[in-house]
């Protein structure tokens, strides 16, 4: 067997094609880095929206663009949390049945102005309310690693809340959540000894699964839907709170008193589709849940958008629970 002449090889050509081969492959290597780093500096940009406390230090009345709200008495008592005192509001009834408390839990990074827009109605009903603060808020105890944890330890604060009612009378009590205060209420219903004394919850515009929430609102931001994948993990690791674990349809608490949510149409930081389905799949757990959807209401906004209907719900459904 002969072999045909071997090609010439020309070892500058070599030489170049070598060359050639190791700057693109570096070229390919840097733009991977680039781009994972931008990943990650994304993904913890995200995260840091969630777990970063930024508290308000709104005080005062508000006013909504529906009504108003009225003047009352109240004085400020300190609610002995693990962490330190963190102080809250509290306004008493106007009667003599203080056997059922109304305990107000403003969103991440609000403060307790959110909740006046509801005092009103619960206050008719004559019962005691408790609008509290929580770690992180402004005036109250920073957390331990200055992060907030989604409800993963402020339900904490919550249950010493609860314990304050109940040296002052309360031997009920109804839970009224805004936002992400919505998670916080849930914990506090999967984790707290006393969680059985809930008689009924309130839930504005609530956080019912913060993964939907975290897509919904890098959706409407135009962030890439693999930088929430990446956030949750942060998210996970920085604090121990799984993201996923976030959801009341998928991980309800093992306290489910009657809840009222009411969400708005124009809520563009939680997904009016998350809490129809939450609603619409809680009969099927024995769950009473009821629904307001008020349109055209933005986050935390439906009192402002029509207050008169706002409060007829609230009373109609609180007032069942009273007794």
């Amino acid at each position: 067997m002969t072999r045909g002449p071997r090609l010439p090889i020309d070892p500058p050509s070599q030489r170049r094609a070598g060359r050639l081969i190791v700057s693109a492959s570096l070229l390919v290597c840097l733009a991977l880095s680039v781009l994972g780093t931008i990943y990650v500096v994304s993904c913890w940009n995200y995260a840091n929206r969630f777990i970063e406390p930024n508290p308000s230090t709104v005080s005062g009345a508000i006013v909504g663009g529906g009504g108003t709200v009225p003047a009352l008495s109240f004085s400020e008592v300190l609610v002995q949390t693990e962490l330190g005192p963190a102080p809250a509001w509290y306004i008493p009834s106007r009667g003599t049945a203080d056997a059922t408390w109304a305990i107000m839990v403003h969103g991440l990074n609000a403060s307790r102005v959110e909740p006046l827009r509801a005092v009103a109605a619960v206050h008719a009903l004559a019962i005691p309310i408790l609008d509290i603060t929580y770690r992180n808020d402004y005036s109250a105890p920073g957390s331990p690693d200055g992060l907030a944890h989604l409800g993963g330890t402020e339900w904490r604060d919550l249950d010493a809340a609860v314990q304050v009612a109940g040296k002052m009378g309360a031997r009920r009590v109804v839970l009224y959540g805004w936002s992400m205060g919505a998670t916080l209420i849930s914990a506090f219903l999967a984790h707290s000894a006393v969680a059985g004394l809930v008689s009924a919850v309130v839930l504005d515009s609530p956080v019912l699964s913060l993964l939907a929430t975290m897509r919904f609102q890098a959706d409407e931001g135009g962030i890439w839907r693999p930088v929430v994948w990446g956030a949750a993990q942060l998210i996970r690791m920085r604090t121990g709170t799984d993201p996923g674990d976030l959801d009341l349809d998928v991980h309800p608490p093992r306290t489910e008193p009657p809840v009222l949510v009411i969400q708005g149409t124009a809520d563009t930081l939680v997904p009016v589709e998350t809490a129809r389905r939450f609603v619409a799949r809680a009969p099927a757990r024995g769950w009473d849940v009821r629904y307001l959807e008020i349109p055209d209401a933005g986050h935390t906004r439906a009192w402002d958008q029509d207050p008169v209907r706002y409060d007829a719900a609230a009373t109609e459904f609180l007032r069942a629970y009273l007794r």
